[in-house]
């Protein structure tokens, strides 16, 4: 419906687009643009694009009723580390991917620095976040009732790359996602390879289902998961262990390598100083640290799999809880975490702020 090319400081403000077959807004090769307390709804495919676009801001924006997905972005250059420096903050996106029901979430983002933080996602039967590339942070969001029709996925779900590396996600709540058919959902998911992931601060509650608990791992290494409250979850953590062969094979298939040499230079002095485990990247596949959290009427491990886990687990308060609870916050203050070992969880910063 609007189209800005090739601008720079510009503020698009106070909009409504609506009732649209396409997409609502492109913006591309842009930097320091605004898109803030614009409503997009009723729109037949995405509906914002951020095209190679630096130093952008979209912000208190409503986003539903949508044939596809809701930000789709990219920009920052991988291989030397240039961050986009993009920054999607208190926008609720909500009801999308009507039309085509998977893999276009609410925020889908490819290549380096993105902040996505104190947004509400919600009503989808996919994922509501893709993330593809480096030095990403997802913090302060709520996240409920998304991937309730699709299978195998999870609230964030990453994919198949061995560069990605400082990705972020912290405190967060992710509620409410029990979908899946035969794998499951999860509120995190890391498939195939992702490795070298921080998870910590977040709340999981009733997320999981099937194969899948809070965090789902399959295959990658060195991921960190501490210090999240998990509460009603069927396991707090599931990981698919690949055999080494396995490992290799997909270590060295064209896509793999694609992003290795390509689309990064995972091997160059930049990405070796800065993240020095590269170097054993083949190494001690599947060793993973679950450390620090708090799970209330959820195991820690899938039991049926522990055998065959490969995690260092540490620290993991296991307690039961009888009454029903409706009410988490009560559980992420620091006078109830600190003598079980943890860091508060600041519950009460997470989602749109509501004086918007």
């Amino acid at each position: 419906m609007l189209e800005a090319k090739d601008c720079s400081y510009m503020t698009f403000e106070g909009l409504t687009f609506k009732g649209s077959r396409g997409s609502g807004l492109l913006l591309a090769n842009t930097n320091h643009c605004a898109l803030t307390e614009c409503c997009m709804e009723e729109l037949g495919v995405d509906a914002v694009h951020l095209d190679s676009c630096k130093e952008d801001i979209l912000s208190y924006c409503l986003l539903q009723n949508l044939g596809a997905g809701g930000i789709i972005a990219n920009g920052g250059d991988r291989a030397t580390l240039t961050p986009a420096n993009l920054l999607i903050e208190q926008n609720i996106v909500r009801s999308f991917s009507h039309y085509i029901h998977t893999y276009h979430p609410a925020v889908y983002f490819d290549g380096c620095g993105l902040v996505v933080t104190n947004n509400h996602f919600s009503d989808a039967p996919s994922s509501a976040l893709r993330v593809d590339g480096n030095n990403i942070i997802i913090q302060f969001n709520e996240v409920d009732h998304v991937v309730y029709e699709s299978d195998d996925q999870g609230g964030i779900d990453t994919f198949f790359d061995l560069a990605m590396r400082d990705l972020i996600i912290r405190y967060n709540y992710w509620h409410d996602i029990t979908g899946g058919t035969l794998c499951g959902a999860a509120g995190v998911r890391l498939d195939d390879l992702i490795s070298g992931v921080q998870i910590y601060g977040n709340v999981f509650f009733k997320c999981g289902s099937h194969e899948f608990g809070g965090v789902q791992m399959n295959g990658g290494k060195d991921n960190v998961v501490e210090d999240n409250l998990f509460i009603d979850c069927p396991y707090a953590i599931t990981h698919n262990v690949w055999a080494q062969d396995n490992w290799n094979n997909n270590f060295k298939s064209d896509l793999q390598q694609k992003r290795i040499h390509e689309v990064t230079d995972m091997y160059s002095p930049l990405y070796l100083n800065r993240w020095p485990e590269i170097k054993h990247i083949s190494e001690n596949t599947n060793l993973n640290t679950v450390r620090n959290n708090l799970l209330i009427n959820t195991p820690v491990v899938n039991k049926e799999k522990r055998d065959n886990q490969i995690l260092v687990l540490s620290n993991n308060r296991q307690i039961t809880v009888n009454t029903p609870i409706t009410d988490v916050k009560k559980f992420c203050s620091l006078e109830y975490l600190r003598p079980l070992g943890m860091k508060a969880i600041p519950f009460e910063e997470i989602g749109v702020s509501s004086e918007h």
